[in-house]
């Protein structure tokens, strides 16, 4: 299994701990978070040639994530990079784990992150075509 004990517990930590980013610069949360998550699905969609959702999409969600938390973050483009980066690998294992090996816990994060993501998505002018 790819995803671990220490995928799920960082995934863990970030989904369910972090509240909600109200319009501010100290916190940009779940923005990165969802521009990890759906530039992973749409390199995962490709890396195993799963065609699901139409080509494409996922990119652009993630670019759609990832100017809302520039606008988030005033525009520090380093900060927001980081903050991707950093999320990117866990957000690929997550992925492989549910699509591929078919795990659980990567499934109910999966979820988790899709609820967020559209929530989040529905109130920034940048990401409601992907709520």
């Amino acid at each position: 299994m790819r995803f671990g004990a220490s995928g799920a517990i960082a995934l863990a930590c970030t989904v369910l701990s972090a509240a909600p980013a109200p319009a501010q610069t100290e916190n940009l949360f779940p923005a990165p978070e969802c521009a990890a998550f759906w530039g992973a699905y749409q390199a995962v969609q490709t890396r195993y040639a799963i065609t699901e959702p139409p080509d494409g999409w996922a990119a652009q969600a993630a670019a759609g994530f990832r100017a809302v938390a520039l606008r988030l973050a005033g525009g520090d483009t380093a900060r927001v990079e980081r903050e991707i980066a950093r999320e990117y690998p866990v957000m690929v294992d997550m992925l492989e784990a549910y699509q591929i090996d078919g795990d659980a816990t990567a499934r109910d994060m999966f979820l988790r992150l899709t609820r967020i993501c559209g929530e989040f998505a529905a109130r920034h002018p940048e990401t409601q075509a992907f709520q």
